[in-house]
């Protein structure tokens, strides 16, 4: 348990490979220890080995059937994997275990919407949004879907707009991804001046790992474009 511990500590600290050691221990001195596996299993997906995340998941689950959060990242692992018809399987099993699992939610959202199904992924999110009413990402998530959906009759430009602002609100103004999708908003509200005006702060704040994307953004805006999901 010790060992679990720390090893989640440090990837909080996204500190994975030690992570992965104390984790390492941990299942050599209990190799039914589902948390312990699950958690090297996000140390995995942290680093994009997702071939080496989703033995673990299913270890753990074999140990664990009942174990939402294995479900919700072995969903995860084959979303990232482009294998949406799965990921969907899992965030819905890991939601009939636990239905206010707000992070399935949003993870069966996104594969939705790359399987093309926006009416699906908009039922998920508003789902979110009321089981969840203090969490801004449900809200940023659906704006998003509403700004950028190349789907006329879903795309809702003023809705996108009351939405990603109350994410904007509720996150303080200091979340990247909530002001990026506020910039999207209000350039498919055709709010130029104030688009310009939140993408450049998106992009101040956003990782280093996320600035190419702001970036590009922030340059369909520039040109009096709307930002394409």
């Amino acid at each position: 348990g010790v060992l679990n511990n720390r090893g989640q500590a440090r990837y909080l600290k996204n500190d994975y490979a030690a992570s992965v050691v104390d984790l390492n221990a941990a299942i050599e001195l209990d190799p039914g220890h589902f948390v312990a596996l699950n958690n090297r299993a996000l140390c995995y997906i942290a680093v994009n080995q997702f071939d080496d995340a989703l033995p673990d998941l299913n270890a753990a689950l074999q140990f664990n059937k009942e174990y939402p959060e294995a479900l919700n990242n072995r969903g995860v692992v084959h979303s990232r994997k482009g294998n949406y018809e799965a990921a969907i399987v899992d965030f819905s099993a890991a939601l009939e275990i636990d239905d206010m699992y707000i992070d399935a939610y949003g993870n069966r959202a996104y594969a939705h919407r790359q399987q093309g199904n926006d009416a699906a992924a908009i039922s998920d999110l508003s789902t979110a949004t009321t089981k969840a009413p203090g969490n801004y990402q449900p809200l940023n998530d659906l704006a998003w879907i509403y700004a950028t959906s190349q789907t006329e009759s879903t795309r809702t430009p003023n809705e996108a707009v009351r939405l990603a602002t109350k994410a904007c609100q509720m996150s303080q103004y200091e979340n990247w991804n909530a002001l990026d999708t506020l910039a999207a908003a209000l350039a498919a509200n055709g709010d130029f001046a104030a688009a310009k005006q939140w993408v450049t702060t998106a992009l101040e704040k956003a990782p280093a790992a996320q600035k190419q994307r702001i970036a590009e953004h922030q340059q369909l805006i520039l040109a009096g474009k709307p930002v394409a999901q």
